[in-house]
This record gives C-alpha cells, structure tokens and sequence, in this order.
C-alpha cells in the first residue's frame, strides 16, 4: 500500500509526503523535506511510523498528519518546503514531488555544468536544500573568490554566461568548495546566504 497526501502553507503546496506500507517489515516515509532533517528533528514520530500497524489509507493518513503538523510548525524547516518557483497558481504536482524524493537519493551530477531556478527548477531546488543543510560548514570553510576570477575560470559556454547576466544582482558572494584537494563546487549566492547558481567542476 502506498499512500500520498499534500500538505500547504500559506494556501500554498508546501511539500509531500509518501508512505509505503509493505505486506510484511517496516513501513517507509519518504519526503520532499530531506527524511534526514526528519529522522533529526522527530524521532520518536519517525521511528512509530516505521514499526506502526497500518491496515488501511486512512490511518496512514493520520500518521502522516502528525508528523506533517509537526513539519509546519517547525521554522527550521521552512526554507525546505516547496519556493514559489516550483508551484504553478500554487500547487505542485506528484511528478514534481516523485522527481525531488529521486534526487535525494541520487543527484546527478555533470562535469563542467550549472543549474539555476530558471534552467532546471527541481534540480535546483535539491541543491537548494543541500546547501541549507550545509551552510554553516560551507561558509566556514568555503574559499571566496572574486566576481572577475568566477568569470573568468567558470563560465564554460554562452549559454552559462547568458544565465549569469540574467541572475546577476548587488551584493553576490562567490564559493569555491574544495573536497579532496580539489574545487569541485563553485557556488554563487546572494546577500542573503540563499543559493542563486551552482556549478558543478
């Protein structure tokens, strides 16, 4: 059994929720809210969920509900629910939803790449929540570069460079993340902290 439910927020889709309840063993939340932040923040919700009796839709409902409150009362939760650029009037449909759970799993990464909100908005958002989950270490131990430098030794193709003009705004910060010895991120971000580019080296 499998069952599904949208949560809102300020009238707004706010995130997914999707529990799977097998014949036998134990039953799986899966989330648009990273489950890490929910295993974290809710244990004893998330381990009741996994070992939990669950004959029909209707009490998966109710289990969902619960920790769904709980994720909407949360503030350290917000900047993980659904941003305006992924609802349209808005909502966000199932398939929105199935594609961020697949991306917590595996993100597909491609050398020399970019994404932004404007060229692969779920992408993105994923990114987005990684870098939110992670900042406080990447802005520690991050290395600033310039905007010139980024320019110049990260900006591969036109249509990179094209998007970066259409992003561009005061007070942007530009990251390099080193990992083995090696730049593999080049993040860009805004006066607020708030990731506005990836790239991928």
């Amino acid at each position: 059994m499998l069952v599904s439910q949208v949560y809102f927020f300020n009238d707004k889709h706010a995130f997914h929720l999707y529990l799977h309840v097998p014949d036998s063993g134990v039953n799986t939340l899966m989330s648009t809210v990273p489950i890490c932040l929910l295993e974290k923040f809710f244990p004893n919700n998330m381990e009741t969920i996994k070992h939990a009796y669950i004959p029909s839709p209707f009490a998966g409902d109710r289990y969902m509900q619960q920790i769904a409150d709980k994720i909407l009362q949360k503030k350290e939760l917000h900047p993980y629910l659904y941003p305006d650029y992924l609802l349209t009037n808005g909502r966000a449909n199932f398939e929105i939803a199935e594609q961020i759970i697949k991306y917590h799993e595996l993100l597909p990464l491609v050398v020399h790449s970019f994404e932004t909100k404007n060229t692969n908005a779920v992408k993105f958002f994923v990114f987005s929540q990684i870098f939110e989950r992670k900042k406080r270490n990447i802005l520690r131990y991050s290395i600033p570069i310039c905007r010139p430098r980024f320019q110049h030794e990260y900006i591969f193709n036109k249509k990179m460079e094209m998007e970066f003009e259409r992003i561009t705004e005061k007070g942007m910060k530009f990251l390099e993340v080193i990992e083995d010895q090696q730049v593999q991120y080049v993040l860009v971000i805004n006066q607020s902290n708030e990731l506005i580019m990836v790239v991928s080296i």
